[in-house]
């Protein structure tokens, strides 16, 4: 088993004289109660019985009938487009939507579809990423982590925010029921170019990094599943996940390159809109004329507080 972060940091620790764990070094059986009690600490923050994610489904007859077959996106011919969180109203979409995104209304209307508030106001965060990309590495942000952030970053330093809870999505479902509440929906059209793990990580705060990495903890997690090639993906804001490295194409095995259509929409509540980093809606045009609706925002140097 890969030795995590934290009883690495210690050990390393009990290397430096000058360091008070030294005293503790070659002392098997403190160590072996102190590394129990780190285990029993992680195995806290992980939820293995909740819903962390699940596959959107094409339904014959009631919803609550068996499904029939997986409901899969159907991507349109790539344009380069790279839009990222940006803002629509998720039962208003042909108005909010910018006109060369709209060949992916189909899709959002999957995500509207399934979830649970029918708000017509509803705000929804749409990302598009269309890029070729070369063999070997991700086209998204590579490491395992949740979306629920361990830190605000506002101008150069964290921040707390007033409401004391950071969201990024949000997200749940009840086991044995097909309602979806809020969360986040993603899909690609390359198989096995992402992986969502079966947990949900508790009190993200404790053990992310501010950008809700979790590297450390993958040995403690088990399998993950790979998403195939048009697979909408539901997952909450605190489920890991990962981008995989791209391999070559089965037809093409040479290959350098390879292009990647991405979706995501996030439907539920956040605490934060970078605007250094997001897109806004368009200026001008039908898609101008949306607005946030009850998601108000604040501007804080480089950062949109969003209270709901």
């Amino acid at each position: 088993m890969k030795m995590d972060t934290v009883k690495l940091t210690v050990l390393r620790g009990t290397l430096d004289e000058e360091n008070p764990l030294s005293l503790l070094r070659g002392n098997e059986h403190i160590w072996t109660k102190v590394f129990g009690l780190v285990d029993t600490w992680y195995e806290e923050h992980i939820d293995r019985k909740s819903v962390a994610f699940d596959m959107v489904e094409t339904f014959r007859g009631p919803r609550s009938s068996r499904p029939s077959r997986p409901a899969l996106v159907s991507f349109p011919e790539p344009q380069g487009i790279q839009i990222n969180m940006m803002p629509i109203k998720l039962f208003d979409l042909y108005d909010t939507v910018p006109a060369n995104c709209q060949q992916y209304i189909s899709c959002i209307k999957m995500c509207a579809g399934e979830s649970r508030q029918k708000d017509f106001n509803r705000v929804a965060y749409l990302t598009i990423h269309e890029s070729v990309v070369p063999v070997g590495e991700p086209q998204r942000r590579p490491g395992l982590h949740i979306e629920q952030p361990g830190g605000i970053r506002d101008g150069g330093s964290a921040k707390t925010l007033e409401h004391g809870q950071y969201y990024w999505g949000k997200g749940w479902k009840d086991a044995g029921r097909n309602e979806l509440s809020d969360g986040i929906y993603m899909a690609s059209n390359v198989s096995n170019s992402c992986t969502v793990w079966p947990v949900l990580i508790q009190k993200p705060s404790d053990v992310t990094d501010r950008h809700g990495g979790i590297e450390h903890m993958r040995e403690r997690l088990g399998p993950g599943r790979n998403l195939a090639a048009g697979e909408l993906c539901w997952f909450t804001d605190r489920t890991p996940h990962e981008a995989n490295p791209l391999t070559a194409p089965s037809d093409d095995p040479g290959a350098k390159f390879r292009a990647r259509s991405f979706f995501r929409l996030v439907v539920g509540q956040i605490s934060v809109w970078y605007s250094k980093h997001n897109t806004p809606k368009p200026v001008g045009g039908a898609a101008g004329r949306a607005n946030l609706g009850r998601g108000q925002v604040q501007l804080k140097d480089r950062t949109h507080f969003l209270y709901r």
